[in-house]
């Protein structure tokens, strides 16, 4: 590892290590990641060697500036306070506590309860609702609250630690199959943010760690095309995206479905997950972008071998 470097312990999962991957992203300092999969050998976490950094046996754990830091928020306020652009924390006080309030809420009130640890003392079989519950109690204050609050992003037009970690929560709340319908402006921040390009080099999905099945790249405003195998279903995303751009000027955003299905939607092009791509032979290919499949009209359909539709009938946007 480079000297002076900063060492990050983190998980590609694990969203209170996203929450910081973010924050170091925004404030461009660059870093290192040591893995710590929360899993393999029973949770490498609990290593003697890790435990030596860290009591707790958490993640995230970061290394900087001859200290080592635990929990996603000290971390952050110790980077805003060392290196404070760009702000993360508002200078009026009144909009500061407002931040910090939303950051709490998710940090301490909703994130917690539906850890890891925490599900694994429930049993599996009721791990899904009662993570689906906590978010849901969670999630039903945050919208009231952000209702008030809200700009472009969670308070005003600005990013801000509250932004830094609502996006993996919702992340979480996709994983576990909640409804976010009943939660508008959640949806809506969470859009806005995950077209930053801090959120996106962040994503679980571009971690060191992150399993090979799972891996994406996601540039700006660029197609993506992304397969467990380079076969048939990236062919046709490659011909689809290619006979798009050229003919309209557009960008095809095509996710694989076996993608999508295992990370639960994380990704902004998720949103409309009922938008999907088949085949000819009406087979399910992928997702496409909400946003893109509005110019996609039967005709160019038609030449693309690509019936875009929802419940298998054509999407004429």
């Amino acid at each position: 590892m480079q000297a002076g470097k900063p060492v990050l312990y983190s998980y590609f999962r694990s969203s209170c290590s996203w929450r910081v991957r973010i924050a170091l992203a925004l404030k461009g300092i660059d870093y290192e990641i040591v893995p710590i999969n929360l899993i393999k050998d029973g949770g490498q976490q609990f290593s003697e060697e890790f435990q030596t950094l860290n009591p707790m046996k958490q993640v995230p754990i970061l290394k900087i500036d001859g200290i080592t830091i635990g929990q996603s928020l000290a971390i952050m306020e110790y980077l805003e306070e060392t290196r404070p652009t760009p702000r993360l924390l508002p200078q009026d006080p009144k909009k500061k506590a407002i931040v910090r309030m939303i950051s709490d809420l998710i940090a301490s009130g909703i994130q917690p309860i539906q850890n890891l640890s925490v599900l694994k003392q429930v049993g599996q079989e009721n791990q899904m609702p009662w993570a689906q519950r906590a978010i849901t109690s969670g999630f039903n204050a945050l919208e009231q609250i952000l209702q008030s609050t809200a700009g472009k992003y969670c308070v005003g037009d600005e990013v801000s630690m509250a932004d830094v970690c609502l996006v993996p929560q919702v992340a979480n709340a996709e994983r576990f199959k909640v409804d976010l319908s009943p939660y508008p402006t959640i949806s809506h921040i969470n859009k806005a943010l995950l077209a930053l390009e801090a959120f996106q080099v962040s994503h679980p999905c571009r971690q060191p760690d992150t399993p090979a099945e799972l891996r994406a790249q996601l540039p700006n405003h660029s197609p993506l095309v992304q397969g467990r195998e380079r076969g048939s279903h990236a062919g046709l995303a490659e011909q689809a995206q290619k006979r798009v751009s050229c003919s309209r000027g557009l960008e095809l955003d095509l996710f694989p479905q076996e993608v999508a299905e295992t990370l639960g939607s994380p990704w902004h092009s998720f949103e409309a997950p009922s938008i999907r791509v088949f085949s000819r032979e009406m087979k399910l290919v992928g997702y496409i972008s909400p946003s893109t499949s509005s110019f996609l009209n039967p005709l160019i359909c038609h030449m693309l071998g690509l019936s875009v539709g929802r419940h298998m009938t054509c999407y004429n946007g």
